[in-house]
């Protein structure tokens, strides 16, 4: 579990020590009076319809080792713990989740696409895993809630990380990507999905594009050659941009990609794909139907 200095967790949640406390030593993060592990910090966040400040004595009671909170609430009297207040629990949640990411100089994929986020999340962290200690979004975590959520999984035996990023609406992956600092990232795709929200799918493809316009001069985007509205978000990218793509062709005016399908033979509960690419051509199986998988999985490999 993260561990951090009373004074870290002001520093980084921009705080104001209302109590002091006898703690000098945080270890964990809470969000949740009912699985907070003793020595924790609790983040009183309040939602739609839940209200965290609600289980501050509750969390208090369980040991907590601070609070950090909007307003200060009635505290059991011999509680030893301290309460930071915050103008916004939720953002203060996500800085210290920032803070924590930034102590590990390891490399970082986010992911994000109107569909295929989750399975080319796992597919990226089954490949990594295969020789990397891997932290990823668990199901499909993907909000300012989950992904600080994962990030607190960081440790010194981590080697990459794979988070998912959600939207529902603009500046939402700038956001993410602000905190989870993205070395890599991937965009599967942009369909129809939150079109209620952005009213046109290129208003949808300008959100997810945050993630790419966040990547460092060093960084890399991996984009679906395949759809028109992510290959050009390549020109956002300050570093590298890798394609992959389903329908290779002689089709100048496409990017050309560094992955690309050469045959697929549906067999039973998975696909047997043929790729060539700058790696060379070769086989793989894989354990899902489906050529919108097999792109999930191009994208993963690339």
């Amino acid at each position: 579990m993260p561990e951090f200095t009373l004074n870290e967790v002001i520093t980084a949640t921009a705080g104001k020590l209302s109590v002091r406390g006898n703690f000098q030593k945080i270890s964990g993060v809470s969000i949740d009076s009912r699985t907070l592990v003793p020595g924790a910090v609790f983040f009183a966040i309040q939602g739609t319809n839940f209200d965290g400040h609600n289980y501050i004595a509750d969390a208090a009671e369980k040991g907590a080792a601070a609070v950090v909170c909007e307003r200060i609430t009635d505290l059991p009297s011999d509680w030893p713990g301290a309460v930071i207040q915050v103008a916004d629990s939720l953002q203060a949640f996500g800085r210290l989740a920032c803070f924590h990411r930034q102590r590990f100089a390891v490399p970082v994929i986010g992911i994000t696409g109107s569909n295929g986020k989750t399975t080319t999340k796992e597919l990226i962290a089954a490949i990594l895993a295969e020789k990397e200690r891997v932290v990823k979004t668990e199901k499909n975590y993907n909000n300012e809630i989950g992904l600080p959520l994962t990030l607190f999984k960081m440790d010194a035996a981590t080697e990459a990380v794979v988070v998912e990023m959600g939207m529902r609406g603009m500046g939402q992956i700038a956001y993410l990507a602000d905190l989870a600092k993205p070395t890599m990232g991937v965009i599967t795709n942009i369909g129809l999905t939150h079109l209620e929200l952005l009213g046109t799918q290129a208003a949808i493809a300008a959100a997810k594009a945050e993630l790419i316009q966040a990547l460092p001069v060093s960084g890399w985007a991996i984009l679906n050659a395949d759809d028109p509205l992510v290959a050009p978000m390549a020109s956002q990218c300050k570093g590298g941009s890798l394609f992959y793509s389903l329908q290779q062709g002689s089709d100048l005016s496409r990017p050309s990609s560094a992955l690309f399908l050469v045959d697929a033979t549906t067999k039973a509960a998975s696909e047997e794909v043929t790729v060539d690419g700058r790696w060379g051509k070769f086989r793989f199986t894989l354990p899902l139907l489906g050529r919108h998988n097999i792109a999930n999985a191009l994208a993963a490999a690339t």
